[in-house]
């Protein structure tokens, strides 16, 4: 039997790696897991310049569960930071869930406006962020 705090931290040190990989380059800083949020509430587990993450990894569920996304809007919240959920099933790609305004500053800062997409697509939206493209600060109403 798998343990599952055993399954999420490795997938959380998976994903920074990938967040590494993709965008170490334009990042000043190593990719890592924020280890003070066993200890600490409303902390995400990855931080990433502008960007907090949550990470989670669950052997199947239908869709993302809207806790997480409110675990990660809080964090954000808190931090000042743009919220990002990345998810992973067993058997299935890792899929994302980013805000709407990340795309299209006329959306509202609110937790409803959200879309699903792949972890490359996510990167793809951090990159131009970081690299300029019409960065804002994160002000939620």
């Amino acid at each position: 039997m798998t343990n599952s705090r055993t399954k999420g931290h490795t997938f959380e040190r998976e994903i920074a790696r990938h967040l590494q990989n993709e965008l170490g380059e334009i990042i000043d800083a190593d990719i890592k897991r924020i280890l003070d949020q066993s200890r600490e509430a409303e902390l995400a587990d990855i931080e990433v310049g502008d960007f907090v993450v949550e990470c989670k990894r669950y052997a199947y569920q239908a869709s993302p569960s809207e806790a997480w996304w409110e675990q990660v809007w809080t964090a954000a919240t808190k931090s000042g930071k743009h919220p990002l959920l990345v998810y992973k099933f067993d058997r299935q790609p890792i899929r994302c869930v980013v805000p709407f305004y990340l795309l299209n500053k006329d959306y509202p800062m609110q937790p409803g406006y959200r879309m699903e997409m792949t972890f490359a697509n996510m990167t793809m939206i951090m990159r131009e962020y970081i690299n300029g493209s019409d960065p804002f600060v994160f002000t939620p109403a």
